[in-house]
């Protein structure tokens, strides 16, 4: 890692002498490529802004760096005539550059109001970071002695070699779905469970230009509100200014089922960077052929099962995204298709929306409301039981309401070929039961 090397002069500095040390480019863009750029390091001898004139010039100078970095001292060169470049490397590993006028008196020296340039290769195929230049001047010719030293009034000039100093966070993947925590997978039902995000979520460091940073540091993932609950890998070190947290077999995970949630990636020093929503379903997984699903419930009590047909386009990779009660059936929804009409005004409170959306697969959901559901509607008879659905392609009497179209399901026979339709609708011991048919289409089907 490169870091501050020791002062390259030990010496208190005089009244009336000082200097400023400049660099540029102060950034050097990566990859390094022939020719090598170079980097000037400019010693004035003020006049420098609010500073008093100097009284002396100076006659030599001393730049260091550690030896890891970046730039090659050892074949720095001095624009200003009379001056020798003299690289060495000391004791602590350093390099240092000594620089030392010719001739008696001050007949090269600097002086005020003038300056002395050094022109510095970057090496090739340098370590990314923060080169900080040390530098020191003094009045004699020959860089010894004491009570000689100039004061610099600014501070050791810093080059960036492949990105300037790290300022924000940016995501290269965002956090996506993934079934909550504590559901498993169920033997028999085809579904392989995604219970850690998948990809796994990651961020880059950049520089104000989006430059990747690669110095290690902390990155952490924290939940927005007080109601997401997330565990697994959330804290991790960046690799070449990277964090990605975990991987899909072991990565990020939530005990808290739920749309729409959001998490914050932080490190020390940068702004906080919210990430895009994401849902925590009680079952999502993969499918590659046929899979079925019983039983799962509601908190209105409604019951949902589900069982999809694999066609030819599925793969490994297609994802079963189902549960009940997840998603809200909104007042425009309910404008469009209310599934007990009769009670306008007044939504049914038995009754759980059911959503279910899976690639490459034919389905069938059957639903199941409860007693309670059927006895509250005023058409509680079961032909005149109705099913809204809400679906991302048309069918035949949907109404687009934004990106969706609303409408009741027609039963199969009735409903032209290709549209969703209802194979089956009859009571069982009070509850009411509805079978309905979901032709492979794309987007994300929901049902009440």
């Amino acid at each position: 890692m490169m870091g501050l090397a020791p002062a390259a002069s030990g010496a208190k500095p005089q009244p009336g002498k000082s200097y400023s040390a400049t660099a540029s480019p102060t950034f050097i863009a990566f990859p390094v490529t022939a020719p090598l750029p170079t980097v000037t390091v400019t010693l004035r001898n003020c006049g420098c802004t609010g500073v008093q004139d100097s009284g002396q010039p100076f006659a030599s100078a001393q730049l260091r760096v550690l030896a890891s970095d970046g730039l090659d001292l050892a074949n720095a060169s001095v624009t200003r005539t009379g001056w020798s470049p003299q690289p060495w490397t000391d004791a602590n590993g350093d390099s240092v550059l000594t620089l030392v006028s010719s001739g008696t008196g001050t007949t090269n020296a600097v002086p005020a109001k003038d300056s002395l340039a050094v022109t510095i290769p970057v090496k090739a195929n340098p370590s990314q970071g923060a080169v900080t230049i040390r530098t020191a001047v003094k009045q004699s010719n020959d860089f010894s002695g004491t009570g000689n030293d100039f004061a610099d009034v600014g501070s050791d000039p810093v080059v960036y070699l492949g990105a300037g100093p790290a300022d924000h966070l940016v995501w290269l993947q965002q956090p996506s779905t993934v079934q909550v925590s504590s559901s498993a997978a169920v033997a028999g039902t085809g579904v392989t469970p995604v219970t850690s995000m998948c990809p796994a979520p990651s961020v880059k460091v950049v520089d104000a230009q989006d430059n990747i940073v690669t110095a290690a540091r902390t990155v952490t993932l924290s939940p927005v509100g007080t109601t997401l609950a997330i565990g697994g890998t959330t804290s991790v070190t960046t690799v070449n200014g990277i964090a990605t947290f975990g991987t899909c077999a072991s990565g990020v995970t939530s005990s808290t089922l739920g749309r729409e949630f959001t998490v914050n990636a932080a490190t020390t020093g940068l702004p906080s960077l919210g990430s895009a929503t994401f849902s925590v379903l009680a079952t999502y997984g993969t499918c590659a052929s046929n899979c079925s699903l019983t039983g799962a419930t509601g908190p209105n009590k409604t019951t949902a099962g589900l069982q999809a047909n694999a066609g030819s386009g599925a793969s490994g990779s297609d994802r079963l995204s189902f549960g009940v009660g997840i998603d809200p059936w909104s007042t425009s929804d309910l404008a469009a298709c209310d599934p007990d009409p009769e009670s306008t005004g007044r939504t049914n409170p038995y009754r759980d929306p059911v959503t279910v959306d899976l690639a490459n697969h034919d389905k069938t959901v059957t639903l199941r409301w409860t007693k309670q559901a059927v006895q509250w509607a005023t058409n509680n008879g079961s032909s005149q039981w109705h099913v809204c659905l809400a679906a991302a392609a048309s069918f035949s009497g949907s109404t687009a309401v934004g990106s969706w179209f609303i409408g009741y399901v027609q039963p199969c026979g009735v409903a032209p070929a290709g549209d969703p339709c209802l194979s089956d609708l009859r009571r069982n011991g009070g509850d009411q039961l509805a079978t309905v048919n979901l032709p492979n289409q794309p987007g994300d089907p929901r049902m009440i």
